[in-house]
């Protein structure tokens, strides 16, 4: 997916070219600040966000940073380059001021709601009141509303410094929130990444709401919060059979396998895929998969192996996924036993399989694709090699070597890689040259890679899903699997 995209802003009848951004580095409060900055003039208003989706004449609404990255990566996906968003002022009115209290360092990390002053404003010391609109008071610290909980409006939210004695006005105001609040705006970035620090979140609560909280109230909000998601990922279970039943009832074909361990009906494992998938691969792509796996960051952890393929054009092309608990011999074997299933891959064709040389995958793959060649992540080999042999000579001879296209530049480079350390090229001739250097793959595959990156890529379309519970992030691949699988129908039919 393309990463840099050229953004465009219609507002009313004016258009605004806010330039090109990183769509690793932009979020929803940013876009929003850079838009009313270029279109009133001030880094503050109330706007709603649109985006216009050209292949479909679509209006998709952006309300939080998921629904930006889902934009942007389904602009990548369509290969567009420029991406038009529409705004609109509102009329809302701002959100309720969170509750503020002073921060006391007791014993029990509870806080103590003040006794002074009234529902207008607090009062200080000296008895003036204190104003508690954040655009009045001098003392209000204003920031930016946090869009990950949906509330997507451009205004600022004034939250009001308490002065205790012996600060100065104008430093910053040690102030804590209400276990509610603190929740609320700390919960989607536990919800994307359960294994955030509370250090983390302190931080993030510093840098956004300019707000400092103790230690052991951000272990009380993560630790409900933790049990909270536990439970919703744990309630999924129950819906995956009923799951499995309505996607073979809305896509006939459809191979869904849950396995489950015995005697306590534990949930084991699960594998998934299309019929139009299989026909994909073996009317249209290279017989070249690539398999590899990544850890699943929710409370039940677990791994996401997936096997990933490449078409006519060199772009990936998802062939099955399968979620297990560990990436272990057994989980490679149930794999790899149901793609032969689902696959029927004649014996007579070619085959190759390309791997980072995982725990038990290799013995897998002879059980159960003994016809097929097998081929190693170049560079995972070079990480192994480079931690024992570091080197930029050796580093470029290495690659010299696995991007050797004759038997006379191979040897070449093993040679130069001799002369430096001869330990070095006996490391290097333990492992199969047919595996590692282009010159000995196969050569009716057609397929020229050294590297694994086709399993990264598809890795990475999984963004923050892998923190979803195991149906959300079934759903998601669903969406995406179909999704590409329109697009390359409606591009071969114009």
């Amino acid at each position: 997916m393309d990463k840099i995209f050229k953004v465009i802003v219609l507002y009313g009848t004016q258009v605004f070219d806010l330039g090109e951004c990183d769509a690793d580095y932009i979020s929803l409060i940013n876009l929003l600040h850079v838009m009313s900055k270029e279109v009133t003039g001030s880094s503050s208003g109330d706007f709603i966000v649109r985006a216009e989706l050209p292949w479909s004449s679509d209006i998709k609404v952006v309300i939080t940073d998921s629904d930006l990255l889902d934009v942007f990566r389904e602009f990548g996906f369509c290969g567009y380059a420029e991406i038009r968003f529409r705004i609109e002022k509102t009329d809302q009115s701002p959100i309720d001021e969170p509750e503020v209290v002073e921060q006391l360092a007791d014993s029990d990390g509870e806080d103590t709601e003040s006794d002074e002053g009234d529902g207008d404003g607090e009062s200080d010391g000296d008895g003036e009141k204190v104003e508690s609109d954040g655009d009045k008071g001098n003392n209000g610290v204003r920031v930016g509303v946090d869009v990950n909980e949906g509330l997507f409006v451009g205004v600022n939210v004034g939250i009001d410094g308490v002065e205790d004695e012996g600060v100065q006005t104008g430093q910053m105001m040690t102030t804590s929130l209400t276990m509610m609040n603190l929740a609320s705006r700390v919960e989607s970035l536990m919800k994307s990444n359960p294994t955030v620090s509370a250090k983390v979140l302190g931080d993030l609560l510093l840098e956004r709401y300019n707000v400092v909280v103790d230690m052991k109230k951000l272990y009380n909000v993560k630790h409900r919060l933790m049990s909270q998601l536990r439970s919703d990922h744990n309630s999924s279970f129950r819906y995956l059979r009923q799951y499995a039943y309505t996607l073979n009832e809305t896509n006939p074909w459809t191979t869904i396998h849950i396995k489950i361990q015995k005697p306590l009906s534990t949930f084991h494992g699960l594998f998934f895929n299309f019929s139009s998938q299989k026909q994909g691969f073996l009317e249209g792509c290279r017989p070249f998969i690539g398999l590899d796996g990544c850890h699943l960051k929710g409370p039940c952890g677990g791994m996401l192996i997936s096997a990933v393929a490449l078409d006519i054009n060199s772009e990936i092309f998802s062939l099955a996924v399968c979620i297990c608990e560990k990436e272990i011999k057994w989980s490679w074997k149930w794999f790899l036993c149901n793609i032969k299933m689902f696959l029927e891959f004649s014996r007579d064709r070619h085959l190759c399989f390309m791997s980072d040389r995982q725990k038990g995958l290799v013995q897998a793959l002879r059980t159960h694709f003994p016809f097929a060649s097998t081929r190693f992540c170049v560079r995972h080999i070079y990480a192994n090699f480079r931690s024992s042999y570091p080197g930029q000579n050796c580093k470029k001879m290495f690659w010299k070597a696995s991007r050797s296209r004759n038997l006379f530049h191979f040897k070449a480079a093993m040679d130069s890689i001799g002369e430096v350390d001869s330990k070095a090229k006996g490391w290097l001739q333990k492992i199969d040259l047919h595996c590692w250097s282009r010159f000995g793959y196969d050569q009716y595959i057609r397929c020229d890679h050294v590297t694994n990156n086709m399993t990264k890529a598809f890795n990475s379309m999984l963004g923050t899903y892998k923190a979803q519970t195991y149906l959300q992030l079934l759903e998601f691949i669903r969406h995406m699997v179909m999704r590409r699988l329109q697009e390359r129908n409606e591009e071969c039919s114009t």
